[in-house]
């Protein structure tokens, strides 16, 4: 019974003295506290906020760090967008020197495509002309070449006829010597 009577008192200390000892839980629920707080090992700590940032000695160490690591990455990005930006006038120059050519060159095909187009209507309206006289002509000559034949049907008949009277007036001149 001495045994039981050293054990429920061990147990009734051992439960106080762990009661005693015990760490009571903080809360962590003010989402507006830019605060650093402290918590130390072995303290229960309830998050109540979306984002807490927990460092130890050595994760602080690193999170003094990264300001230089950022300034460094953003020095460097800014390098390269100074980059991008400078070969990005330079492609403008080029771009611009092409296009004033290509503009130049279009407005002199243009230019001789307009005249090439007045030219052929000069042509054209000379080719209407030309055929325009070349069928007047035509028209001409046939008017002519039917008055040859008639002029030529006309001296051919006086010339039958001319001689049709030199045979009657012959051939009575012939009676009559005759007779």
């Amino acid at each position: 019974m001495k045994t039981l009577k050293l054990t429920v008192t061990a147990a009734l200390f051992l439960l106080i003295s762990t009661h005693c000892m015990a760490q009571k839980t903080i809360e962590f629920n003010d989402a507006t506290n830019e605060k650093v707080n402290r918590f130390f090992n072995g303290q229960l700590l309830l998050i109540k906020v979306d984002t807490a940032i927990v460092l130890n000695k050595l994760t602080y160490s690193k999170f003094q760090s990264y300001p230089k690591q950022v300034k460094s990455l953003t020095d460097q990005y800014m390098s390269i967008i100074q980059t991008k930006d400078s070969l990005n006038n330079v492609k403008e120059g080029y771009y611009q020197q092409l296009k004033s050519k290509y503009d130049s060159l279009y407005n002199a095909s243009k230019s001789m495509a307009d005249q090439s187009s007045s030219k052929l209507n000069n042509i054209d309206s000379s080719l209407g002309k030309s055929t325009t006289d070349l069928t007047n002509a035509q028209e001409e000559l046939k008017k002519a070449q039917e008055l040859l034949a008639k002029e030529q049907r006309d001296r051919n008949s006086k010339a039958v006829k001319f001689g049709l009277g030199g045979l009657v007036i012959g051939a009575v001149i012939a009676l009559i010597i005759a007779h």
